[in-house]
């Protein structure tokens, strides 16, 4: 691996930090820890072949590939200037599946930096990270993460900055999620538990702005939210039960635009409409019944075979 830049650096070498080469990592895990991240996503008895180990059609849900790679990240803190762990916010996720998420697994994860953006008010990471089963050597999933960190930004302004060339960005990443003026073609509401967020930190997601009142406060926020990848699993179950049939391996791709934060023990309504240019894509959104607010924008879900639903609405 190459030399690390100081992390006290104000000139940010972002064609370095892209052609850095990160050590894999290892993540391991087992059935249990696959059902509590169902559980963690508001899955229940009605979804037994997430949450039962026995039933004839166990499988991991795909977005499960989160947890394992936000437990193995890699230090892009490196790359950039010292910065305030509160002032950062997750802005998007996109995600391509090859394969279906093993059950147990160890999976070998290798990250990389995709791009880092000046803004006025601060900088957008953009990280990268490839999932192979170590055993197989078979690639599971690559995927895209976006980062929004306040209070750092400015780099491109400093003496010596060089602008680098355009990224090389995930394939799902670049497509448009804008959703159509008519209404959807299904709705899914479901209200979460006050404990959402204490459920879910459980997968390994420890930062004290989900469990913590005054670390929120801190973050300009009036109590604790909800993670933003257990939103985006609410809304992914959502999809996977009405447009899939509940089989999470039909699932191939995802990409979402984080909005607003979830307070636990709101209600999130997923509203989905069938993409007219692709018949297996379906454009989503999230908001949430209680502030009549979007929660998650830009987002769509690509399937494997076009999706079969019901008109109806579905509350759970």
């Amino acid at each position: 691996a190459s030399k690390l830049p100081s992390p006290d650096t104000k000139v940010v070498d972002v064609l370095a930090a892209r052609n850095y080469k990160f050590e894999p990592t290892e993540f391991t895990y087992t059935q249990r820890d696959v059902m509590l991240y169902a559980v963690g996503i508001g899955a229940s008895r009605r979804d037994l072949n997430i949450v039962y180990e026995l039933s004839p059609d166990f499988q991991t849900f795909p977005t499960f590939a989160f947890v394992c790679m936000f437990n193995s990240r890699s230090n892009y803190e490196q790359f950039i200037p010292t910065f305030n762990p509160m002032m950062l916010v997750h802005i998007g996720q996109s995600v391509e599946f090859f394969r279906e998420v093993p059950t147990s697994a160890t999976l070998s994860i290798t990250h990389r930096v995709v791009d880092i953006i000046d803004k006025p008010k601060g900088i957008v990471l953009i990280t990268g990270s490839r999932v192979k089963d170590k055993e197989s050597d078979v690639p599971i999933c690559e995927s895209e993460t976006t980062l929004f960190i306040a209070g750092i930004g400015g780099f491109s302004k400093a003496a010596g900055y060089k602008s680098p060339p355009s990224a090389d960005r995930l394939r799902t990443a670049l497509i448009s999620g804008k959703t159509p003026e008519p209404p959807p073609n299904k709705t899914v509401i479901q209200k979460t538990s006050p404990e959402q967020a204490v459920l879910y930190r459980l997968l390994g997601s420890y930062n004290p702005l989900h469990i913590d009142p005054e670390m929120a406060a801190k973050g300009n926020f009036k109590a604790p939210i909800l993670h933003g990848l257990c939103t985006l699993g609410f809304s992914s179950r959502h999809l996977v039960n009405e447009m899939a049939g509940g089989d999470a391996r039909k699932l191939k791709a995802l990409k979402v635009s984080f909005s607003s934060p979830v307070y636990p023990g709101e209600t999130i309504q997923t509203n989905m409409w069938i993409d007219k240019s692709n018949p297996n894509r379906v454009l989503f959104s999230a908001k949430l019944i209680e502030r009549d607010i979007i929660v998650i924008a830009n987002a769509f879900a690509e399937f494997s075979e076009p999706p079969k639903f019901s008109i109806a609405k579905s509350n759970l």
